[in-house]
């Protein structure tokens, strides 16, 4: 996920064409990341500037930012649909903790779509 101009919007749209034709058996989101190697190797850079928060799973852009996209989703998710089962992939513990406060998200209890067998990695 990206936070772009209006991001709420978009993403509920987006929520909202996927149910529309079918309800997934898991929704995991994450957010833009640069891992170390693809920064290197980008020709184009103009996106470092989102990412402004480091961490274990490379660049990030700021928690706060990050919680305003998890939440849009996961309240519509929850409010529209009756939806709950989400992850959130290679995020921090901090982003977890949030997720348990605010959802009761434990990255302990929930699984992610990039391994089935694992639960979502903080």
């Amino acid at each position: 996920m990206v936070a772009v101009e209006n991001f709420e919007e978009h993403y509920r749209r987006l929520v909202d064409e996927v149910f529309f034709r079918f309800t997934p058996s898991r929704i995991t989101l994450g957010c833009l990341r640069g891992l170390a190697a693809t920064i290197a190797r980008a020709k184009d850079k103009s996106w470092l500037p989102f990412l402004a928060e480091s961490s274990n799973w490379g660049r990030k852009p700021p928690i706060e930012i990050r919680v305003k996209l998890y939440a849009n989703i996961i309240e519509h998710l929850r409010d529209q649909y009756n939806y709950r089962n989400v992850a959130v992939c290679k995020d921090t513990l901090a982003i977890w903790k949030w997720l348990k406060e605010m959802f009761g998200l434990d990255y302990r209890n929930v699984k992610c779509n990039c391994n089935n067998s694992l639960p979502g990695s903080p």
